[in-house]
């Protein structure tokens, strides 16, 4: 097993035992990171392991020949790193660190682009969490949104 310390501005920290003051490695989270879905896979026989993976991705516009000439904006994903544990609320607590310290990432000024197709997308997320007794009685709630905008747009960013 390894240890995992995420540091204020991005940095995972990855330690082999528990209370070491050095880590082995360190990695640089980027504001164009993202974490995969948490997904079950096979670990050995009686076993499933809960697993989490660390991706970079960017857009790219495309130019595909058809019958008609089309233009797509796709994603290239590239993995870089992935995590497992068998204990799944170590897994939610992960997801949830490293998505907070990505959103708090500053992502630098970027030149401008003309694109040939341009696109806007919202994906809005809606997250609730509820306890409830043994009657049915809310006993704990929580909830947050999540927005993501994907824009491609030329010209002035009035």
């Amino acid at each position: 097993p390894i240890y995992l310390r995420l540091l204020p501005g991005g940095v995972l920290q990855m330690y082999f035992e528990k209370g070491l003051e050095k880590p082995f490695k360190e990695f640089q989270l980027l504001p164009q990171c993202r974490l995969s879905d948490l997904k079950v896979e096979s670990y050995s026989e009686p076993r499933k392991v809960l697993t989490v993976k660390v991706e970079h991705f960017s857009y790219t516009e495309k130019k595909r020949y058809h019958p008609k000439q089309e233009v797509n904006h796709d994603a290239e994903v590239e993995q870089l790193l992935k995590f497992g544990s068998t204990v799944h609320s170590d897994m939610e607590d992960l997801v949830v660190s490293i998505e907070e310290e990505l959103f708090k990432l500053s992502v630098p000024h970027q030149q401008r682009r003309n694109y040939e197709e341009q696109e806007l997308s919202l994906q809005i997320t809606d997250h609730i969490w509820i306890l409830m007794d043994t009657s049915g009685g809310v006993k704990e709630r929580a909830a947050f949104t999540q927005i993501h905008c994907l824009a491609f747009l030329s010209g002035q960013g009035d």
